[in-house]
């Protein structure tokens, strides 16, 4: 039997996703997010190349490869352009992102280090309570943001004024945008980016989750 690369050389993409889908418990997970972005992109399936890239991201991958696949597949989805901010709560949200992806979590390690040289000097119990708390806000913090529901839009979908066909539909969003929704059965409604105001229905929508 081929391997995944084996298949991914000689451009039998097809081939390659079943290796992958077939062995995914076997696959650690952010190697297989990877893998399923590359070869997502080879077979210009750029929305689900995004959501495995920000997934396998998400789950700690760290490399100059990533930041250059990563920023190919959002050029080709034209995602700067969609999702950027319009209002005060789409500035908050997209910082939040942002900061959820790593810098939050490097600025724990740089207080830790600070902390234990301060602990070390001032060898005092208040001086230690805070630099606990100086340690868990930016990792609280981080852990809040990822518990976002933030949701990937894997098909076009039609943006209607109301939770019902009977509603106007007068726009669409388009496929790779990243949303936060508040959820009414089957319907969705968009509160980022709020340049997509309205309400979608939820088929087509993953959620951008690790589980």
């Amino acid at each position: 039997m081929k391997t995944f690369q084996e298949h991914y050389l000689h451009k039998d993409f097809n081939e390659a996703l079943k290796v992958l889908e077939n062995n995914k418990s076997g696959i650690d997970p952010i190697t297989w997010h990877y893998n399923m972005a590359t070869l997502s992109a080879e077979m210009n399936q750029w929305a689900e190349a995004r959501f495995h890239i920000l997934l396998a991201e998400k789950l700690g991958m760290r490399s100059a490869f990533l930041d250059q696949n990563k920023k190919l597949i959002e050029t080709k989805l034209d995602v700067q352009r969609l999702e950027s901010p319009l209002t005060a709560t789409d500035y908050f949200i997209k910082v939040g992102l942002i900061g959820a992806q790593g810098p939050l979590m490097t600025l724990a390690l740089i207080s830790l280090i600070f902390c234990l040289i301060w602990i070390r000097k001032a060898k005092k119990i208040s001086s230690a309570l805070v630099s606990v708390g100086l340690v868990l806000l930016p990792l609280l913090l981080s852990w809040w943001i990822s518990s976002w529901p933030f949701k990937m839009v894997m098909q076009k979908k039609a943006i209607y004024d109301g939770p019902s066909t009977i509603f106007t539909t007068n726009s669409e969003i388009p496929s790779g945008v990243v949303l936060i929704t508040s959820k009414k059965g089957i319907w969705e409604k968009i509160i980022y980016p709020s340049r997509f105001e309205g309400w979608i229905k939820s088929d087509g929508l993953k959620r951008l989750e690790t589980k």
